[in-house]
């Protein structure tokens, strides 16, 4: 049977830009994402199941209209974890018994009987949601009676599935990192900047200067690297980009000097690994974020020490710190190389600085 695989693509591109959007509360976030899939999966309900001492509970629900809402049912977390132990399953209410210890099936069997019953559900579609290790909430889709016969699921829609809830469960896990470290959170910071973006809104004007920065966008949003973005914002004439890890951030990087764009900007990139905290409005902030937009610009007049001519290109480049460079693997490293020291606006201290040019990074067999 055909499936429009191109639906998913854009659910994707969208649950990326949800969970890039940090004005939304964790309740919020859950509730657009839920939102987003249930009309487009074809199943009778999407719920959020939430550890709540000793009980899962449905705390987030979509429901097709047909259907009752189970908004704050409750099943044992006992029963719960012995239910859950792969990334995707699909339980029916015998499959979901055998599962379980003999200890617990006695009990389980009527309390699931009761709720196929009252609910109408002949097999529930569960994934696990993993926070700091352990089984913080289970993401289900309910399949009733009136959706018999839709109890199979294609492997794309599978895959599609376990990555949409393992990237909501990262993103729920750096909140719950950022909201009770008071140190911070380490991330890659990644900023682009497009050069002489005065010059160019001048000459092509506001709506064709928005048009490019609308692909920009879109571009960090449904590249592959999007699962580890943490924090995604426009500073106007270019962006700033918070990832898990400095491989992704150098990836995404990688894929804008690579080609793809629809009209070719001139780029310039800086990228630091150091600690942030989170602002009012989820917005990175610290010493380390003024860092890394220290660099972006920096010139041959910012060189500390004898002068070279030439040596830093104007555009196409990335920058980093030794930082950056030491979250590297071997086969990243080698795309840069170390162009010396370099005083930032603002910061006593100077930046060992390393470059890689757009030639250096460009490999026409990277996924762009």
């Amino acid at each position: 049977m055909f499936e429009n695989t191109a639906v998913y693509a854009q659910m994707r591109t969208q649950v990326n830009k949800l969970l890039a959007d940090h004005s939304l509360s964790t309740t919020q976030l859950v509730q657009e994402v839920v939102n987003l899939l249930g009309p487009n999966l074809d199943v009778s309900r999407v719920c959020y199941n939430e550890l709540r001492e000793r009980v899962y509970v449905t705390v987030v629900e979509w429901t097709d209209g047909k259907n009752k809402p189970t908004l704050g049912q409750k099943v044992s977390a006992r029963i719960g974890k012995n239910l859950v132990t792969e990334d995707f399953q699909i339980l029916t209410n015998d499959s979901a018994i055998e599962l379980l210890p003999t200890g617990l099936r006695v009990i389980a069997k009527p309390v699931l009987g009761i709720m196929g019953v009252l609910q109408s559900v002949i097999a529930i579609v569960a994934m696990p949601v993993y926070i700091d290790g352990e089984l913080e909430a289970i993401f289900s889709c309910d399949i009733c009676r009136d959706l018999r016969g839709k109890t199979e699921w294609s492997e794309y829609k599978k895959r599609f599935m376990t990555s949409t809830v393992h990237a909501l469960s990262k993103e729920l896990e750096r909140r719950k990192v950022a909201q009770s470290d008071s140190d911070g959170l380490e991330a890659a910071l990644l900023v682009m900047d497009v050069v002489k973006s005065t010059k160019l809104l001048l000459s092509e004007g506001d709506a064709q200067f928005s048009t490019h920065i609308k692909e920009m966008h879109k571009r960090f949003l449904d590249h592959y690297t999007a699962s580890d973005l943490l924090f995604l914002k426009c500073t106007g004439d270019g962006f700033l980009a918070v990832y898990d890890d400095v491989s992704s951030a150098l990836t995404s990087a990688r894929s804008f000097l690579q080609g793809g764009m629809s009209v070719r900007l001139p780029l310039r990139m800086a990228l630091h690994w150091g600690t942030i905290k989170s602002g009012p409005d989820g917005d990175p902030l610290g010493t380390e974020v003024h860092r890394v937009f220290r660099m972006e610009g920096l010139t041959e007049d910012d060189r500390v020490g004898i002068k070279r001519l030439n040596n830093l290109p104007t555009e196409d480049r990335i920058l980093a710190t030794r930082d950056a460079i030491n979250r590297l693997g071997i086969q990243e490293k080698v795309f840069f190389k170390q162009v010396g020291r370099f005083g930032l606006k603002g910061f006593a201290q100077p930046c060992e600085i390393f470059l890689a040019n757009k030639a250096d990074v460009t490999d026409k067999t990277a996924p762009h």
